[in-house]
């Protein structure tokens, strides 16, 4: 059994200690923010291109303010129990229907 959590962590460091305690496999987090540098060896949120909008968005920081990839979603490896396929996001621009 795999458990997945889904949370609005809303830039709370106190929320990524919690996720650590909860055996959780798998976090679907919005409004991350950076992982604590206490935490930061338990969890895994993947290469900066799956979750950073300025790696992928070459004019991110022309239209938004700096600041928001801390408030972007991420998808989060919490144990050794699941092995997680990482994805580079695209802007709805660079999508091809």
């Amino acid at each position: 059994m795999i458990r997945i959590v889904s949370w609005n962590i809303a830039k709370r460091r106190a929320a990524w200690r919690e996720l650590c305690k909860m055996d959780a496999d798998v976090a679907l987090l919005q409004e991350a923010g950076n992982v604590p540098s206490d935490v930061a060896h338990a969890v895994d949120d993947g290469p900066r291109a799956s979750w950073d909008p300025q790696v992928w968005n070459a004019d991110y920081g022309d239209r938004w303010s700096t600041g928001l990839s801390e408030r972007w979603c991420k998808i989060v490896k919490l144990s050794d129990r699941v092995e997680i396929e990482w994805f580079k996001q695209v802007s709805s621009e660079q999508r091809h229907l």
